[in-house]
């Protein structure tokens, strides 16, 4: 795919689903998800299907990337802890957040990474208007932490997602209250 330079661009990396490309569009912020899998959502003439290591250094005003955690999980670190797998899933996480880009927001659930540099921020679905337990971790280069935007009561809270959802694909997808957020907040006061 040839684009030209466009500063007021976002990158949303490995992302498949679209849902944050989706919001940023909706708020009329210039997006393109990029995953080695095939896009969805309602805009996938804006999905890049390639490695997103080859299209950083597109000139790209800021990225958000939902990088595979697999072996970056706690649960995933143990289990991986030291093996060639998790050494590479380091690699290409200090990668995206080394990247050429001034604005970069990783997010993750807590893990190996976490070991290595410390979150600047850790919110929960519920943060966002979604009833759930999902602790997430967001690692920000020249990004403001999320603000809460339409906050669940505590007591309405009924349980982790984790419990809820089965297939790892789907418990991985990004809330669409979060996606609103990260649009709102950081694509829309950062154009």
């Amino acid at each position: 795919m040839t684009m030209a330079r466009h500063y007021s661009r976002w990158l949303i990396a490995c992302e498949w689903s679209g849902e944050v490309r989706d919001q940023f569009l909706a708020h009329g912020i210039e997006a393109y998800s990029c995953d080695v899998e095939q896009g969805y959502g309602i805009h996938t003439d804006h999905h890049i299907r390639a490695d997103v290591r080859t299209v950083l250094t597109m000139g790209w005003a800021g990225m958000i990337a939902f990088p595979p955690c697999t072996y970056l999980t706690t649960t995933g670190a143990r289990i991986w802890r030291d093996s060639p797998y998790q050494e590479h899933a380091i690699n290409f996480v200090d990668g995206l957040l080394n990247a050429p880009i001034e604005r970069i927001a990783l997010e993750n659930p807590p893990g190996a990474y976490s070991n290595i540099r410390s979150p600047d921020q850790i919110f929960e679905p519920w943060y966002f208007g979604h009833p759930f337990t999902k602790r997430t971790c967001l690692w920000l280069n020249n990004l403001p932490p999320l603000q809460p935007e339409n906050m669940c009561h505590p007591g309405d809270i009924i349980g982790s997602w984790t419990d809820y959802v089965r297939s790892p694909k789907s418990r991985g997808r990004t809330f669409n209250g979060v996606a609103k957020a990260m649009a709102r907040q950081w694509g829309s006061a950062l154009a």
